[in-house]
């Protein structure tokens, strides 16, 4: 097994996800994009609630299946010694997600800075701000970026609708 490990290129034999973490153990996300940004934490009763002023209820499923993507994120390829952060569009990026979890008393944050995309390959340079390279990635995901509060709101109950006979 050993020797046929070692003839598999580096590539074969890293971590490609961008952040290590459970889903599952998420406490809070939060989303800074522009101007914009979009915290959501659980309370004490498992639900997912918008911080700031008003503390509405946020749609649980859309936030997790979003941490879920994050998660999920794997590198299509590296990019070892980076030169250079703002040739990638890392000085100032595009999107700042941050993620926490919770294991007992255990807190932990993972955080993925959005660097420019590449249109023709469909790829998006990422960074863990704890790993020294980046990360290029399926750009999809960031089609499951919030735009704005409403994206992580409930939808609201269908209207009943009379049957007339």
């Amino acid at each position: 097994q050993v020797l046929t490990d070692i003839e598999k290129k580096a590539e074969d034999l890293r971590e490609k996800q961008v952040v290590v973490f459970n889903s599952w153990e998420a406490s809070k996300v939060r989303i800074k994009k522009g101007g914009f940004t979009l915290t959501a934490a659980k309370d004490k009763d498992n639900k997912w609630l918008f911080e700031g002023a008003a503390k509405d209820e946020a749609d649980g499923s859309r936030v997790e299946t979003f941490i879920r993507k994050i998660e999920s994120l794997e590198a299509a390829e590296f990019i070892d010694w980076p030169a250079d952060l703002q040739t990638y569009g890392l000085a100032q990026p595009q999107a700042e997600i941050t993620v926490w979890t919770k294991d007992g008393e255990t807190e932990k944050e993972v955080q993925v800075l959005v660097g420019t995309e590449d249109p023709e390959k469909k790829q998006v340079v990422l960074k863990n701000p704890k790993l020294d390279y980046l990360f290029r990635v399926d750009a999809a995901f960031l089609n499951e970026l919030p735009k704005e509060a409403k994206d992580w709101k409930p939808a609201a109950p269908a209207e009943k609708k009379e049957v007339s006979q």
